[in-house]
C-alpha cells in the first residue's frame, strides 16, 4: 500500500499536479493563509489621546510597509511636527511605557481615558512593584515642568 501511495505521489509530482499526502502517505495540510491585513489609510491628522508620538510611529510602519513591498530598503525619516527625540535623562525613564489594547479599549469603554494614564504612569514608576509610591516621587514625577513623564500639574492631579 505504501509503494502505491508513493508511485502515485511521484507520478503526481512529475506531472506537475499539487500533492497532498507526504512521502509516508500522510495527509498534509496546507499551511492557512495568513488573515487578511487590515486595510486602513495613513491617519489624516492626530489618532486621539492626544498621542502624536503614536500618529507618528503608525505612519512611520506605513512607510516602511510600504518600502517593504516595493522592494527597497527602508528609510528612517523623523515625522513632520514631532520633536527630535532626546536621550532618556534618567535610568528609571524608559522610551516606551506598553499599553495592550484590550486595555486601552475597556478604558474608552469606561470613560476611563484620564484616569487610566496617570494609572498606566504609576505603574511604570513603580519599578519595584511594591504597588505604592510617596505622593512626592508622584509629584516630582508627574507635575515639574521639566519631567520627562510630566502628565498635568499640581492642582489638576489633585483633582
Amino acid at each position: 500500500m505504501l509503494a502505491l501511495r508513493q508511485q502515485r505521489r511521484e507520478v503526481r509530482l512529475g506531472v506537475g499536479l499539487p500533492v497532498r499526502t507526504d512521502i509516508a502517505g500522510r495527509v498534509s495540510t496546507p499551511a492557512p493563509s495568513p488573515l487578511p491585513r487590515f486595510a486602513h489609510t495613513s491617519p489624516a491628522g492626530n489618532i486621539g489621546w492626544e498621542s502624536a508620538p503614536l500618529t507618528a510611529a503608525l505612519r512611520a510602519a506605513d512607510q516602511r510597509r510600504a518600502q517593504t513591498n516595493a522592494g527597497t530598503a527602508p528609510q528612517i525619516t523623523p515625522a513632520a511636527g514631532s520633536p527630535p527625540a532626546a536621550a532618556p535623562s534618567s535610568p528609571a525613564t524608559v522610551a516606551t511605557i506598553t499599553l495592550y489594547p484590550d486595555l486601552a479599549l475597556a478604558l474608552l469603554r469606561h470613560n476611563l481615558v484620564g484616569p487610566g494614564r496617570v494609572w498606566l504612569l504609576l505603574r511604570h514608576l513603580d519599578q519595584a512593584g511594591q504597588g505604592w509610591l510617596t505622593l512626592e516621587s508622584v509629584r516630582q514625577a508627574l507635575t515639574v515642568k521639566d519631567a520627562p513623564l510630566r502628565l498635568c500639574g499640581p492642582r489638576q492631579l489633585r483633582n
